[in-house]
């Protein structure tokens, strides 16, 4: 749970977005970008949170522009300064300014984040997808489907836990660890926040409820991985860290949960188009830690 190594994060040479990305993503990602540098990592109108009965909602004030500046040489190091200290003190409103830090200077907003997490993003999709499928086809199909059917009649947390190479691959680079971690901290809060679940009787809000837990995991220990050296370091308690990370939960959810669920719902209803509403539900998700 953070305690395991001493890592001093990652440095500050290491480019924003990592090389191994597909060209071809990247390209679709510029595409999404304003060609005015002014506007580059404001939310356009189709990344608006949808708004009930109103499909022609008017957008959101626009972010003003010091929210996402350019990105430091020494991106990181206020967000390693600000964690350090929330860790020291446990004080959770300081760790409310190192997840706003980390998401607007260290990794330049909205857009920017949401490229540096795709990995995780199309994780959550493939969550998504497992999910509805359990949802429409019953759980005996799907596990065969991914050679599991061992698993079938299992207790929730050992078929969730199962499914983990099906929704994070099997890759071994770091940004791919960070999401099987991530995973299996959504699995655990999964159950914790909904002891009674039944995958044979899964419903909609259900599906959106479980892939969001998983987005939520995937911002925090994002995070964790890029400024969170000190919950090996700075603290000798493994309680203190643990008390850390669960903080670092909490405060992501609270600030984006009602907000994403009603996205993830409606994401969820179509397979063929849940990877790219995904990059665009990570981008809403980051722009409302930014505007709380």
């Amino acid at each position: 749970m953070g305690t395991s190594t001493n890592r001093r994060g990652i440095s500050r040479a290491t480019p924003l977005l990592p090389d191994w990305l597909d060209e071809e993503d990247t390209e679709e990602e510029d595409t999404e970008e304003n060609d005015d540098p002014q506007e580059e990592n404001k939310l356009e109108d189709s990344d608006q949170p949808d708004q009930p009965g109103n499909e022609e909602a008017p957008a959101e004030p626009p972010v003003p522009d010091d929210d996402n500046p350019d990105i430091p040489y020494n991106r990181f190091d206020a967000s390693q300064r600000g964690f350090r200290e929330a860790v020291r003190t446990g004080m959770s409103a300081g760790l409310v300014r190192v997840v706003k830090n980390y998401y607007r200077h260290a990794l330049g907003g909205p857009q920017r984040a949401a490229q540096r997490i795709q990995s995780s993003s199309r994780a959550v999709a493939r969550f998504g997808g497992i999910l509805s499928d359990i949802q429409q086809q019953g759980i005996a199909p799907v596990l065969a489907q991914y050679n599991l059917a061992q698993y079938t009649g299992r207790p929730v947390v050992e078929v969730l836990s199962a499914l983990m190479e099906a929704v994070c691959g099997t890759s071994s680079l770091l940004d791919n660890a960070v999401t099987k971690y991530a995973y299996a901290q959504a699995v655990v809060r999964i159950i914790d926040e909904n002891s009674a679940l039944d995958l044979s009787s899964l419903t909609s809000t259900q599906v959106a409820e479980m892939m969001a837990v998983f987005l939520e995991e995937s911002l925090v220990y994002r995070l964790i991985c890029d400024v969170g050296r000190d919950l090996t370091v700075a603290t000798s308690n493994p309680a203190q860290a643990l008390q850390a990370e669960e903080q670092l939960s909490q405060i992501v959810s609270g600030l984006i949960r009602s907000t994403i669920v009603p996205e993830l719902q409606k994401a969820a209803q179509d397979k063929a188009t849940i990877e790219s509403k995904l990059a665009r539900i990570y981008r809403i998700a980051i722009q409302t830690i930014l505007n709380s």
